[in-house]
């Protein structure tokens, strides 16, 4: 499957509810660049203190709360267990998962 088959015309939210994300997770916005956009828009991003992150700003309409906390939980549990996934990380606040509305869109 083509991951770039849904590409989305209209990025801008994504980008704007990113720059909300940064804050909150305290990235550097000159180490953030998109690396694919679709269903989720993926970046890669680097945080204040120099860790590397990759960051998943997903459209409310496409997975719920619930969805996306299982897929968290499951990572944490794989990482956990000496398999080699992506290590969810929490903010700075312990959060893993945050939700934003713009313009009455959730993300």
């Amino acid at each position: 499957m083509n991951p770039y088959s849904h590409l989305r015309p209209d990025s801008e939210p994504y980008h704007q509810v990113l720059e909300r994300v940064a804050i909150d997770w305290r990235l550097d916005s000159s180490k953030t660049h998109l690396m694919r956009n679709g269903l989720n828009h993926v970046y890669a991003a680097k945080s204040t203190g120099g860790a590397e992150l990759v960051i998943r700003v997903t459209d409310g309409a496409h997975r719920g709360i619930d969805q996306l906390d299982s897929e968290l939980m499951w990572l944490d549990h794989l990482s956990k267990h000496g398999c080699a996934v992506p290590k969810p990380v929490e903010n700075p606040q312990g959060g893993l998962l945050e939700t934003f509305e713009h313009h009455g869109k959730s993300f």
